[in-house]
């Protein structure tokens, strides 16, 4: 863009020299018949100006089609995704315009033709360079994620968070904790690590939002990838609810926050199948004496076949439709699984700390 400036410039001073010295030699030469008059130095007719707009229109089009290539893809995003890579593409465009437009200007006025399309072509990298400034400013006062690629993770974890998003329909229609992790994917990073008391995973909340950081225990590594979707559906839920406090300074009680994680993990588990619910139930089993976490996933499934056969009931006599059904049957297990929480010494302790 300076670049296409210069050589705009250059080359005006350069033609006003020309014509300039040209002027002097005219007047100094004798002319006889002195009858023709002084021609305009720029011929600005309607139709050479129509003629020129509709050049760089063709050209400008050409110039947009050859920075395909350049751009990134975006499709099956989530709006944030999609939003953090169109701004990079504008930046894209814009340097590349500002490529294209100085080779225009060189050619233009060194041949002394089309000199009007370079110069609009110089107008449209500006409005591109005002677009890009104009977002990249409104974007200051947002907080939500702004990267444009996600942070690197192991490859059980990426597949375990596409099992997440498959098995429970996330996308930008719905409202949920886990929804809102989902759209700002890019900014949470997933790790092994130590984790204190046995933890199975840990979510550390900062206000940087920009990189919230999970942690799962170390030797989950080489486990499958349904036994890390489990961990990763409550860590994620609580991203949901640190995302929600910090964007829309939402007010959740540390008791609601931890029902609502396990009702995900509850809900699911509900999406899997009958082989694939006995395996994480039985390493569940085998293993609830080293987290407390432990049994109250366990006692997911009762609670959900519990409120079922209540909502069944109050179906039947109350003719709800699918949706008020469906409400009914995980308001109950939320709230069965809150009274759980809220009795056990763990989370009596980690909800007094916060």
């Amino acid at each position: 863009g300076v670049l296409s400036f210069v050589f705009m410039i250059f080359y005006k001073f350069k033609g006003f020299a020309l014509e300039h010295t040209s002027s002097i030699t005219k007047q100094n030469a004798p002319n006889p018949e002195n009858s023709h008059a002084t021609s305009p130095r720029f011929n600005f007719s309607i139709k050479r100006v129509i003629s020129r707009l509709f050049l760089t229109l063709i050209v400008s089009i050409i110039f947009l089609v050859s920075t395909f290539p350049f751009l990134r893809r975006a499709e099956g995003l989530l709006d944030t995704q999609q939003a953090a890579i169109g701004t990079g593409n504008i930046l894209r465009v814009a340097v590349l315009w500002s490529v294209f437009s100085a080779l225009a200007l060189f050619l233009t006025f060194s041949k002394k033709r089309f000199r009007m399309v370079s110069t609009l072509l110089v107008c449209v990298w500006v409005v591109g360079v005002c677009l890009f400034l104009f977002t990249s400013i409104k974007s200051l006062t947002d907080r939500s994620c702004k990267r444009s690629d996600p942070y690197p993770m192991p490859q059980e974890v990426e597949r375990a968070l596409s099992l997440i998003a498959q098995r429970m329909g996330v996308n930008d229609a719905l409202s949920t904790y886990l929804a809102l992790a989902y759209k700002n994917r890019n900014c949470i990073s997933i790790q092994y690590s130590e984790t204190p008391y046995g933890l199975e995973g840990m979510f550390i909340q900062t206000e940087d939002l920009q990189k919230m950081e999970v942690y799962m225990r170390g030797d989950y590594q080489g486990f499958d990838d349904l036994s890390i979707a489990t961990i990763l559906v409550h860590e994620l839920s609580h991203v949901g609810q640190h995302l929600d406090k910090e964007l829309n300074d939402a007010q959740i009680d540390c008791f609601d926050d931890e029902a609502e994680a396990f009702l995900n993990q509850a809900v699911f588990l509900s999406q899997l199948n009958a082989e694939e619910q006995r395996s994480i139930f039985t390493r569940l089993e085998d293993n609830q004496d080293l987290n407390p976490a432990f049994g109250v996933v366990l006692l997911t499934s009762a609670f959900t076949n519990e409120s079922y056969d209540a909502c069944v009931t109050l179906q039947n006599a109350n003719n709800l439709s699918q949706e008020q059904f469906n409400d009914c049957v995980w308001t109950g297990v939320r709230n069965k699984l809150k009274e759980v929480v809220m009795e056990s010494e763990y989370y009596q302790l980690q909800c007094r700390d916060r």
